[in-house]
């Protein structure tokens, strides 16, 4: 379960999530680790402009694939071994 707070900006003197109490741990560094912890939580995935980067990054991976798979080396190779496997006797 997400906290209420996470996903609005903290308003002066309102706190993140609490770090539970450790005998002689350092406040400062308890500190720092909550910071750490409720900004790695407010990642709520990615944006819009994100999604069109990947997508597009998806696309040219994919038509890169189809010209080296649809290619005469490869495509010989493969018909090889499918007519290999479909060849052998049990």
């Amino acid at each position: 379960m997400i906290p209420s707070h996470v996903g609005h900006a903290r308003q002066e003197g309102e706190r993140g999530l609490e770090t539970a109490h450790v005998e002689g741990a350092d406040p400062e560094y308890v500190s720092t680790v909550g910071r750490l912890r409720d900004r790695a939580m407010a990642d709520h995935g990615m944006t819009t402009a994100e999604y069109a980067v990947g997508t597009m990054a998806a696309v040219g991976f994919a038509g890169l694939l189809y010209k080296v798979v649809t290619s005469a080396p490869v495509s010989s190779a493969l018909s090889g071994v499918i007519e290999r496997a479909l060849s052998v006797t049990l």
